[in-house]
């Protein structure tokens, strides 16, 4: 939940979230930059109450085990990139896209959030039988 509300902060500054890695065509158009980033921040938000579902703290929600699968998939491949980033950052090849500390940072929370999403999953999976989604 902590990152909907992150996102959804940053959303309303161009200066952060350009910083943040927003790219320059949706930064300078002020609309697009709010729409795309309370989506973004919504998407986050639904995602962080399934966590809380899965874990027993809010109803049970709709396809539990299907959206806390997708959503810990969704978390590990963007984390994964932190391997090739890392490599780059330290110099063993070029990246033409460039990499910076940041990027390696968020790689990492993704990689983290991902396998926390994975291992919350995999300890209660038979508490979330399929039989009782809806």
């Amino acid at each position: 939940m902590a990152v909907a509300v992150f996102q959804a902060v940053i959303s309303f500054s161009p200066a952060w979230s350009l910083y943040f890695g927003a790219p320059a065509e949706i930064v300078s158009n002020r609309w697009l930059l709010l729409v795309s980033g309370l989506i973004a921040a919504i998407i986050f938000g639904i995602w962080g109450l399934y966590g809380f579902s899965g874990a027993g703290f809010l109803q049970r929600l709709f396809l539990l085990r299907l959206g806390l699968v997708s959503i810990s998939v969704l978390y590990i491949l963007r984390g994964v990139f932190v391997l090739p980033q890392l490599l780059a950052y330290w110099g063993f090849f070029r990246s033409s896209l460039g990499c910076t500390l940041q990027d390696i940072i968020s790689s990492s929370i993704s990689l983290t959030i991902g396998l926390i999403f994975a291992i919350g999953t995999l300890g209660t999976w038979r508490d979330l039988s399929s039989e009782k989604d809806v």
